[in-house]
């Protein structure tokens, strides 16, 4: 029952089709090539309305429009990203402020301040590189240490703040990140040649340390 009703339905459409077409048959006998203009292309015979609807179109226009549109768009993401690098950079000034309250809180009155602007100090490549008396608070270098990385993340090209970062390795003993540090000054600060002397100080206490001199 449930297959004779479809089986039905597709009968009667035949029946109807054909009926529409024996009717029309008169008609398409008469129809010779030359009583109607061929398309440049098989689908502008079978579909004329349709590239005629196309080629009423402005295309120009809504190109037009669409580029002005995505130039809003572009605009609305530019905004929206610029509101992200501000916020982010609230958070990093709240982080350095916490950071700079926490290492004055932990510090001990005995320990040498520790270099707080973004200056190279001056050094001396005789003067070698002797155990503290006292030990070095590492809390507050790494505090330190902290600090100068947002600074470098924010002024990438100041060798000044390479160079602080590396005494700062000095200061905690890691003598191969402030080697790094010096390198990254040098690159950008060629012609230092404080920079360099420190630099060349630094490796060979470096290889000293290597070879167990």
């Amino acid at each position: 029952m449930y297959i004779f009703i479809p089986l039905a339905l597709i009968v009667i459409s035949f029946i109807g089709i054909g009926v529409i077409v024996f009717r029309k048959l008169p008609y398409l006998r008469k129809l010779t090539p030359e009583s109607h203009e061929f398309g440049s292309t098989v689908f502008h015979d079978f579909f004329p309305e349709f590239f005629a609807h196309i080629g009423k179109i402005h295309l120009e226009e809504y190109v037009a429009i669409f580029l002005r549109e995505m130039e809003k768009l572009v605009r609305k993401i530019r905004l929206f990203f610029s509101r992200i690098d501000r916020a982010s950079s609230d958070l990093i000034a709240e982080l350095r402020s916490a950071s700079r309250k926490n290492e004055k809180a932990q510090a001990p009155a005995d320990t040498e301040p520790l270099v707080s602007e973004p200056e190279f100090p001056a050094v001396n490549s005789n003067i070698e590189i002797r155990p503290r008396k006292t030990e070095p608070n590492m809390v507050a270098l790494k505090a330190e240490e902290q600090r100068y990385i947002i600074e470098i993340a924010h002024h990438p090209k100041n060798a000044i703040l390479y160079a602080t970062l590396g005494e700062i390795y000095v200061k905690m003993d890691n003598l191969r990140d402030a080697k790094e540090s010096f390198e990254a000054a040098i690159d950008l600060d060629a012609e230092n040649e404080k920079l360099k002397e420190r630099l060349s100080f630094i490796s060979r206490k470096l290889h000293e340390t290597k070879v167990g001199v």
